[in-house]
């Protein structure tokens, strides 16, 4: 039962910051200027340097749970 509550959790996770990534790509291409503070630091590492950790993070943890013993 853990383990399928850790999945599911780490699968509302992944879906969470990607629908983030989906939603702000577009404003951010349509208004350039409403992404201007993401462009200095330290702002600037959110896009660069945290979402990508937080994903890694995801599929690190889908591979742990895939070789989990029940």
């Amino acid at each position: 039962m853990q383990k399928r509550a850790h999945f599911t959790r780490n699968i509302l996770g992944r879906v969470d910051i990607l629908f983030v990534v989906a939603t702000t790509t577009p404003l951010a291409i349509a208004d350039p200027d409403l992404i201007s503070a993401l462009l200095q630091l330290p702002s600037s590492l959110l896009p660069t340097f945290i979402v990508p950790l937080i994903l890694a993070r995801h599929i690190m943890r889908f591979v742990r749970l895939a070789h989990r013993k029940p």
